[in-house]
C-alpha cells in the first residue's frame, strides 16, 4: 500500500462500528501499522463470549514483531451496547502499552466499539 487506508480518524471509527459494532460475541483485534501509519494487517486475535474474551499481551506483541509493525490500534467490541471501558479493559491496555514500549512499537489507541458508538481511550485521556 502506498498511502493511508483511511482518509481520517472518523472513517476508521465508521469502519470498526460497521464491522464489529453489532457482533453478539466479543472479539479482540489489532490494526497493525507501518512507520507511515498505513495498514499492514487488520487481524482478529481472539473471539470470546457475550461479555469476555481472553487476551494474551505477549501474543499481541509477538504478532506485531512478526509483521514488522511500528504501531498498532487495539480494538474490541462490547456486545452489551455500552462502549465505556471497564477496569479490566484499562488494565489490559496499560499492560500492552508497557510491553510494546521497549520494542519501539507505538500503541496509538484502544477503541471499544458497540452498536451505540465507539470510545477511544486516547481521546478520553485514558492512555
Amino acid at each position: 500500500m502506498s498511502g493511508p487506508l483511511f482518509a481520517n480518524w472518523s472513517s476508521v471509527l465508521d469502519y470498526l462500528r460497521i464491522d464489529i459494532g453489532y457482533d453478539t460475541t466479543e472479539q479482540f483485534r489489532a490494526l497493525y501499522l507501518n512507520t507511515r501509519n498505513s495498514l499492514i494487517r487488520d487481524e482478529i486475535l481472539w473471539r470470546g463470549t457475550v461479555d469476555n474474551t481472553q487476551v494474551h499481551v505477549r501474543e499481541v506483541i509477538a504478532r506485531a514483531i512478526e509483521l514488522g509493525a511500528a504501531a498498532m490500534i487495539l480494538v474490541h467490541n462490547h456486545p452489551s451496547g455500552d462502549a465505556e471501558p471497564s477496569a479490566a479493559d484499562l488494565a489490559l491496555t496499560r499492560s500492552i502499552c508497557r510491553a510494546a514500549a521497549p520494542m519501539q512499537i507505538a500503541v496509538h489507541d484502544h477503541v471499544i466499539v458497540s452498536k451505540a458508538g465507539c470510545v477511544s481511550m486516547r481521546s478520553a485521556g485514558l492512555i
